[in-house]
């Protein structure tokens, strides 16, 4: 087991459907991710199969059910994810720093999971260990990005 696999497990609170929409969702993050930083264009079966996650991950029972909470933290993240985008190869140092930052914005929804499933408590358990485990599995010793 991964130590994000760890944290997912601990912000869901051993509710299986969460726990696996939250493996979509980090899966999905990935996929796109991968996408924008293609050089050129993307293969076609890469770009479709996003979107068949994109459909299976919008239609599952956790997310069904939870839509209300869910949807305002997708347009969050995808909001902040595209400042990133935009911003990482900026002039301007203060921008490439908070495009480092921005860069984790799908972090938000493991913590609002996390809230889902057992409350502020679950929440703040996981926080800590999420941007720590992010920050290392994206920068070098040093702290330059990878």
């Amino acid at each position: 087991m991964t130590a994000t696999d760890a944290i997912y497990a601990d912000a869901t609170a051993g509710h299986p459907d969460a726990l696996d929409w939250l493996i979509r969702w980090n899966r999905y993050c990935h996929a796109i991710d991968d996408l924008i930083d293609a050089d050129g264009r993307p293969p076609a079966a890469e770009v479709i199969s996003t979107f068949v996650d994109a459909a299976t991950l919008y239609a599952h029972p956790f997310f069904a059910r939870h839509a209300m909470q869910l949807l305002p933290v997708v347009m969050l993240v995808s909001a902040e994810y595209d400042l990133s985008v935009r911003w990482e190869r900026s002039d301007a140092d203060w921008q490439r720093r908070w495009a480092d930052t921005l860069r984790f914005a799908g972090n938000q929804m493991v913590v609002v999971v996390a809230a889902l499933c057992g409350g502020y408590p679950r929440a703040a358990l996981v926080t800590e260990r999420l941007a720590r485990v992010s920050w290392e599995e994206h920068h070098q010793h040093e702290g330059t990005p990878v």
